[in-house]
């Protein structure tokens, strides 16, 4: 299973594509995979209704309706207690089948939280924001210890020049998303060094795609590569 927020951000056309490679991937290697979509209520049953509708709209393009499992709650809690979701797309019995019959649980950017973490067997965090997420550990629980493995997106975030505070942490890097070096649609670009008095590298992704990017399509977004 993988959970994650697609509902909670309609709108963010590379954030979906991000999250779908995962959901599209595991499928293709003909893993039975499934989403859990954590969404906060908007307190207006009518709007939570027509994203839900949106969600699964969506993902019906792709054959993955019938593996979603949205989980409305209240999103001023700290905590996921699995008595106040709202169960969407699927009944309390089945939400319940499909959790036991995990395998493990891949926790995107630590969008699960207990107690409901406690009810998978094994869970994985992939943190996709290295760095800030390491940052946020400092002052926040970021349920870095209801894990079994932690992965990073960030290849150099061990490396002795890194200043990613880890706090003794082991993440374990790999190439968990290839984007930009084969795609049609992205264009990747770096570039060493940007000025004399800025020596860091720098990672350009140019959504090609009309349909992608935040801002309609054609959007640039450059991330100093400090991780």
């Amino acid at each position: 299973m993988i959970a994650g927020s697609l509902a909670e951000y309609l709108e963010g056309g590379g954030y979906w594509w991000h999250r779908l490679q995962y959901l599209l991937g595991l499928r293709d290697l003909g893993h039975e995979v499934f989403w859990i979509d954590l969404l906060p209520s908007s307190g207006d049953a009518a709007s939570d209704d027509r994203v839900v509708a949106t969600l699964l709209g969506r993902m019906k393009e792709f054959d993955l309706a019938e593996r979603v499992i949205v989980l409305l709650h209240d999103g001023s809690r700290p905590n996921h207690d699995v008595e106040t979701f709202d169960v969407r797309n699927a009944t309390e019995q089945r939400f319940d089948e499909v959790v036991r019959g995990a395998d493990v649980l891949w926790n995107l950017c630590g969008a699960a939280k207990q107690p409901l973490l406690s009810r998978f067997a094994r869970r994985v965090l992939i943190d996709l924001d290295p760095g800030v997420y390491q940052v946020s550990d400092l002052t926040w629980d970021m349920g870095l210890a209801h894990h079994e493995v932690l992965f990073t997106v960030g290849g150099k975030i061990h490396d002795q020049d890194s200043e990613v505070p880890t706090r003794d942490v082991e993440y374990t890097a790999g190439q968990l998303f290839p984007v930009g070096f084969d795609s049609t649609c992205f264009r990747y670009e770096r570039t060493t060094p940007i000025t004399s008095s800025d020596p860091s590298a720098k990672l350009t992704f140019s959504y090609n795609d009309p349909n992608l990017g935040d801002n309609g399509g054609a959007g640039f977004v450059t991330v100093r590569q400090w991780f």
